[in-house]
Order: C-alpha cells, then structure tokens, then sequence
C-alpha cells in the first residue's frame, strides 16, 4: 500500500502556513472541504474538527473495493490519496489549531472503511527535510475496521502512539507470508491509554505455544520502542504495552 506513503513535498510546500490571511479560515472549514472535494477529486464527503484533530470523511463506492478489478481497485487508491492530500492543505492553510489528521475512507452500504491518521508536524517536517521519507511513512497510521466502530473524538499524542505501534506491527504481518502464517490471529487493535500504558485487543489462538509467544512479544517489544526511538523528544510516553484478549485476559505485558 505504497500509495499512502510517497512524498507530499512539492505539492504541499505551496500550502505551508505564512504570514498572509488564511486560506481557510476556520469558520469556513467545512464548506471549503465540500468544495475541495467537489473539484479536485469529484468527492462526496464531511469534515469535521474535534478540538485539535482534522476528521475528513469520504464516501467510496462497493464496487471499487470489493474487486477483483485491478483498475477498479486503483480508482479507489486514488481517491483516497486525493483526499489524503485535501486535509493536510486545509490543515496547512487554516487558522484553526490543528494536530492529528484523520481521513476516512467509507465504504458505502458496507460496514467498513479505511482509516489513516498523520501527525501534523511530522508532515511539516517531512517537507522541511527533517525526516526522510522512509521515517515518515514509519509515521502514518493505517487501519481498517467497520465504520461503525468510528468515534469522532479528539486524538492526544499517547493515542496516536499506540496506534502507530499498531498499524506497523500489523502491516508486517499482512506483508509477510511467514509471520503472518503464525501469528494471523494476533492482530493488534488498540483499546486505550491506562496508566501510562498501551492496552490493545488481540483475536488471540495458539498464544500459548511458546515459540509462537515468543515470536510475538519480540515483535510487539520492537514496534513499540521503534516508535518510541522516532519520537524521543515527546515527554511522557507510555513505558508499557499490555495486550488482552476479548474477556479482558493477559496475552503479554511488555516494558521498556
């Protein structure tokens, strides 16, 4: 899924904040979405602004994701990509405070989406040079779940942390046919922020084979302070991962 990770360089550098009047100002946020939308990628969709997290949400049709159909299934990239790139210039260009980005692709009639969250300031600075772009795309949250499941609420930094854990940890498993062979059924999904801890969820079977658990701690334990290395600076983190199963049970309890 490449296609969420190239780099915004050229085209958003037009777009960075300067000293002159907002391009979209706050109060007009929503309209200027519609209207982004409409023109630029023919899009149907809502923007919402929940403290300081950006939400766009963007319908696509059935029959682009449920395919076979390699055009039709790059007719749908697109249009998440288009839309992908209409939040950050609306974030980049308003007066409105804004952090966390979330664009949801929306499945229509189906109980599903695709959902990517970006940290502002790591878009920045990308576009600075700051970070290289394989560093950014070590940054981006991706995640597919049912619609149903979404929660239009204010995303803090500790939140954003753990689901990052959680969408590297697992598109590798998606991506690779050996560890996904074992550990399929421990996909991660993260649950909350508890005492400076992560607690995810996990579909957990066969956990309990020793080799299998040692495989996935090892992995969860390098996600984790993979993620927490890139953002050292951040005061705070969380020190430890708890992962739970459906009836609230141990699976692991991972530290620093």
């Amino acid at each position: 899924m490449k296609i969420f990770f190239y780099t915004l360089t050229f085209v958003l550098t037009l777009f960075l904040p300067s000293c002159r009047k907002p391009t979209y100002p706050k109060e007009k946020l929503v309209l200027e979405a519609k209207k982004l939308l409409k023109k630029e990628g023919n899009l149907e969709g809502e923007l919402k602004l929940v403290g300081k997290t950006m939400f766009l949400t963007v319908d696509i049709p059935k029959e682009e994701i449920i395919t076979e159909d390699k055009k039709l299934l790059q007719k749908a990239i697109k249009r998440i990509e288009k839309a992908s790139i209409i939040i950050t210039r609306l974030a980049l260009s308003t007066d409105a405070e804004v952090e966390f980005l979330v664009t949801i692709a929306k499945v229509k009639n189906q109980d599903f989406c695709i959902r990517i969250i970006n940290y502002l300031q790591d878009i920045k600075d990308l576009i600075y040079m700051k970070i290289s772009r394989g560093d950014y795309e070590k940054r981006i949250v991706f995640e597919m779940l049912p619609y149903s499941k979404i929660a239009f609420q204010e995303i803090d930094f500790n939140e954003f942390i753990g689901r990052l854990v959680a969408s590297n940890y697992n598109m590798f498993i998606r991506s690779n046919p050996f560890a996904g062979a074992l550990l399929s059924k421990t996909l991660l999904e993260f649950e909350r922020i508890e005492n400076n801890e992560v607690i995810f969820l996990s579909i957990n079977t066969d956990i309990d084979i020793p080799a299998v658990k040692l495989l996935f701690e090892s992995l969860v334990r390098e996600y984790f302070l993979d993620i927490k290395k890139r953002y050292k600076t951040y005061q705070n983190l969380p020190h430890t991962v708890v992962v739970i199963d459906k009836k609230g049970g141990h699976l692991a309890k991972i530290k620093n």
